[in-house]
Protein backbone atom coordinates (compact mmCIF):
# COMPACT_ATOMS: atom_id res chain seq x y z
CA UNK A 1 0.00 0.00 0.00
CA UNK A 2 2.46 2.42 0.71
CA UNK A 3 4.41 1.75 -1.90
CA UNK A 4 1.35 2.51 -4.33
CA UNK A 5 1.31 5.88 -2.51
CA UNK A 6 4.54 6.74 -2.79
CA UNK A 7 4.78 5.98 -6.97
CA UNK A 8 1.98 8.02 -6.87
CA UNK A 9 3.48 11.05 -4.97
CA UNK A 10 6.66 10.35 -7.46
CA UNK A 11 4.09 10.52 -10.72
CA UNK A 12 2.33 13.36 -9.56
CA UNK A 13 5.73 15.53 -8.52
CA UNK A 14 7.12 14.41 -11.84
CA UNK A 15 4.38 15.85 -13.83
CA UNK A 16 4.11 18.80 -12.01
CA UNK A 17 4.19 20.97 -15.78
CA UNK A 18 1.70 19.03 -16.85
CA UNK A 19 -0.66 19.63 -13.52
CA UNK A 20 -0.04 23.05 -14.02
CA UNK A 21 -1.57 24.24 -17.09
CA UNK A 22 -4.98 22.77 -15.72
CA UNK A 23 -6.37 24.80 -12.24
CA UNK A 24 -9.26 22.33 -11.61
CA UNK A 25 -11.63 25.17 -10.84
CA UNK A 26 -14.39 24.40 -12.99
CA UNK A 27 -14.99 20.95 -15.06
CA UNK A 28 -13.42 22.44 -18.45
CA UNK A 29 -10.11 23.44 -16.37
CA UNK A 30 -10.35 19.42 -14.30
CA UNK A 31 -6.91 18.13 -13.49
CA UNK A 32 -6.38 15.27 -15.11
CA UNK A 33 -3.65 12.79 -13.17
CA UNK A 34 -1.49 10.51 -15.42
CA UNK A 35 -0.92 7.24 -14.86
CA UNK A 36 -3.90 6.95 -12.52
CA UNK A 37 -5.95 3.93 -14.28
CA UNK A 38 -8.43 2.34 -11.79
CA UNK A 39 -10.23 3.46 -8.72
CA UNK A 40 -8.17 3.05 -5.98
CA UNK A 41 -4.63 4.69 -7.36
CA UNK A 42 -7.21 7.47 -8.84
CA UNK A 43 -8.26 8.32 -5.66
CA UNK A 44 -5.01 8.21 -4.18
CA UNK A 45 -3.49 10.46 -6.63
CA UNK A 46 -6.52 12.43 -5.80
CA UNK A 47 -5.31 12.71 -2.63
CA UNK A 48 -1.45 13.50 -3.32
CA UNK A 49 -2.48 16.02 -5.32
CA UNK A 50 -4.33 17.61 -2.68
CA UNK A 51 -1.90 17.19 -0.14
CA UNK A 52 0.53 18.88 -2.14
CA UNK A 53 -1.20 21.89 -3.79
CA UNK A 54 -3.04 22.44 -0.56
CA UNK A 55 -1.19 21.69 2.77
CA UNK A 56 -2.69 21.88 5.70
CA UNK A 57 -7.03 22.43 4.08
CA UNK A 58 -9.40 19.42 4.62
CA UNK A 59 -11.39 17.39 2.49
CA UNK A 60 -15.02 18.08 2.53
CA UNK A 61 -17.86 16.47 0.18
CA UNK A 62 -16.96 15.29 -2.46
CA UNK A 63 -19.62 14.55 -5.41
CA UNK A 64 -19.58 12.60 -8.93
CA UNK A 65 -20.07 15.47 -12.09
CA UNK A 66 -20.77 13.87 -15.48
CA UNK A 67 -20.83 16.77 -18.25
CA UNK A 68 -20.38 16.51 -21.89
CA UNK A 69 -19.96 12.52 -21.75
CA UNK A 70 -16.68 12.83 -19.41
CA UNK A 71 -16.54 12.09 -15.40
CA UNK A 72 -15.37 14.37 -13.16
CA UNK A 73 -14.93 14.43 -9.30
CA UNK A 74 -15.91 17.58 -7.50
CA UNK A 75 -14.34 18.22 -4.16
CA UNK A 76 -14.85 20.79 -1.48
CA UNK A 77 -11.58 21.74 0.42
CA UNK A 78 -11.74 23.99 3.50
CA UNK A 79 -8.25 25.61 4.55
CA UNK A 80 -6.87 28.46 6.61
CA UNK A 81 -9.02 31.32 8.35
CA UNK A 82 -12.65 29.38 6.96
CA UNK A 83 -11.39 29.56 3.11
CA UNK A 84 -12.93 27.57 1.10
CA UNK A 85 -12.04 25.83 -2.41
CA UNK A 86 -13.88 23.45 -4.91
CA UNK A 87 -11.69 21.62 -7.01
CA UNK A 88 -12.31 19.18 -10.06
CA UNK A 89 -10.70 16.13 -11.50
CA UNK A 90 -11.19 14.36 -15.01
CA UNK A 91 -11.85 11.35 -14.03
CA UNK A 92 -12.77 9.58 -17.38
CA UNK A 93 -10.25 7.27 -17.65
CA UNK A 94 -10.22 5.44 -14.79
CA UNK A 95 -14.00 6.07 -13.32
CA UNK A 96 -15.55 2.18 -12.59
CA UNK A 97 -12.62 1.04 -13.04
CA UNK A 98 -11.04 -2.20 -10.55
Amino acid sequence: MWRQVFLTALLLLGCGEALAAASGSSPAAAIVLPGATNEMNGVMAEDAYISQHYPGWQQGSQSTVMQNGKDYDQIQLSGPGGKTQTIYFDITAWFGKM
